[in-house]
């Protein structure tokens, strides 16, 4: 099934769009209808197969949720609801209400499921931003809708749907969050649930939309975008666990809570009289903007000295190179690049000789400048791309791709007449020297396997007599 099954519905449901567009009303219309929410079911009974048992949960809501969705279009249609009264249409609400029940049952599933760790921070935005969401969804279409029904459970599910709506959207967003945006279901689903409310809106509060022209192909929309998204091959990967961490406060987090914020007082714009004051409407929302700007100003902050954090964690503080973390994560990336068909890797691990008299004859304050110039010199020497790196007190390791052994050791005997030159320091002139283990990468190697033969090379140099470079073999290469 796969990409096939997907474009296929897809190209399917582009076709049929435009016929919900100029058909009229009348039975073949209805059949239309049914046949379209039929076939989701369809398409969402399909799209559970490749989701292992385990992980269904999610999925078995859907199924429940496009049930409901397929009972209330068959109420709706001219032949069971001939009038807005009827007990069929009243059952029809019922069931769009049970439908957005499990959609956002099913959603929040998604979430748990992604997100095993307990995430209140996000529990927090998400209220949020389905309360604001379902008070804008009353006002402009529950409320209108209410007074125009004729029995009192329609009613309810009428009051009920604008949160439920709400909910789902949240549900959605609050996937898309979790990582949920690398996976096209995602979106598909968050846009089956907007052209849903876009086009009930429309229904309730612009009463000149053209009911054919737009109501109807919106809301076919909706089934196409929810049929894809069970049917798209990523489905199933967004129904199942997820190395997902819960995030801090992002700008596109706080864009959601500040829409969400702005709507309310704007909503209350539609209720104004003609003669009753706007300044505390525009004070309410110029409140919320500069909150959001303090916000904003904050997570730019917070940021910045995460930011400076890792940065510390990942690099040497005296000489500002990375650090053997830094050195390690690099050096596995080539690894893996060498894996593939690249050129071996290799590394020169340099000891310094003589740095200890530097610390004993003039102080700790001189050695630091002499590794913090070591470090300028050998970046210096290296090759654009090289990462020079120090593992810890006088150890460096110069880590070389695409470079052939011999070039290798000639930029080692390089580094061997740089490092020999003296260092001039404020407490007086330091004199050291350097010996070089040279190692190469073999297949199957990890950082620290390459990292310790390189070690091991060095050492042979330092009792060859110091000064020297040593391949991990012990064959000296020169001075």
């Amino acid at each position: 099934m796969g990409h096939r099954a997907w474009w296929a519905t897809a190209t399917a449901g582009a076709a049929l769009l435009p016929l919900l567009a100029v058909l009229p009303d009348g039975p073949a219309l209805d059949v239309l209808w049914v046949a379209i929410a039929a076939a989701t079911l369809v398409a969402v009974h399909f799209g559970g197969r490749p989701i292992p048992a385990a992980h269904r949960g999610p999925h078995r809501l859907m199924m429940v949720a496009v049930a409901a969705l397929v009972v209330a279009t068959a109420l709706e249609v001219s032949w069971w609801a001939p009038s807005p009264d009827s007990t069929a249409a009243t059952l029809a609400s019922v069931s769009y209400a049970i439908s957005f029940v499990f959609l956002g049952v099913g959603m929040l599933r998604v979430v748990a499921t992604r997100l095993p760790a307990r995430d209140t921070e996000g529990i927090i935005d998400g209220a949020l931003v389905a309360v604001a969401t379902a008070a804008v969804l009353f006002d402009v279409l529950a409320e209108p809708a209410v007074a125009e029904v004729y029995s009192a459970t329609a009613a309810a599910a009428l009051i009920l749907l604008p949160l439920l709506m709400a909910t789902v959207l949240a549900s959605i967003v609050r996937v898309l969050l979790t990582g949920g945006h690398r996976h096209l279901a995602a979106w598909l689903f968050l846009g089956a649930a907007s052209a849903s409310i876009v086009g009930n809106i429309l229904y309730v509060a612009v009463h000149s939309t053209p009911y054919h022209a737009v109501l109807h192909p919106l809301w076919g929309l909706g089934y196409l975008l929810l049929a894809c998204a069970v049917l798209h091959p990523s489905w199933p990967r967004l129904c199942e666990p997820a190395p997902t961490t819960v995030g801090n406060l992002a700008f596109g987090r706080l864009a959601v809570i500040g829409i969400a914020l702005m709507s309310l007082p704007a909503t209350m714009l539609r209720h104004r009289e003609a003669e009753a004051s706007v300044v505390p409407v525009v004070a309410a929302m110029t409140c919320v903007a500069l909150v959001l700007w303090r916000l904003a100003r904050l997570l730019l902050e917070q940021e910045r000295v995460q930011e400076e954090l890792r940065h510390r964690s990942l690099h040497d503080h005296l000489t500002g190179l990375p650090n053997r973390t830094l050195v390690c994560v690099r050096l596995d990336a080539a690894l893996a690049r060498a894996e593939t068909g690249a050129p071996p890797v290799i590394v020169l691990f340099i000891d310094l000789d003589g740095f200890k008299q530097v610390n004993d004859q003039l102080g700790h304050a001189a050695g630091d400048e002499v590794l913090a110039e070591v470090a300028d010199r050998l970046v210096a020497e290296v090759r654009p791309g090289d990462v020079v790196g120090r593992l810890a007190g006088d150890e460096f390791v110069v880590v070389c791709e695409d470079a052939p052994t011999e070039i290798a050791a000639s930029l080692a005997d390089r580094l061997l007449g740089v490092l020999a030159v003296p260092f001039d320091s404020d407490l007086g002139e330091a004199t050291i020297g350097a010996s070089i283990g040279l190692a190469s990468s073999r297949p199957g190697d990890d950082p620290e396997a390459l990292l310790h033969r390189a070690d091991q090379a060095m050492y042979r140099a330092k009792h060859a007599g110091k000064g020297q470079v040593t391949i991990c073999s012990g064959e000296p290469i020169g001075t």
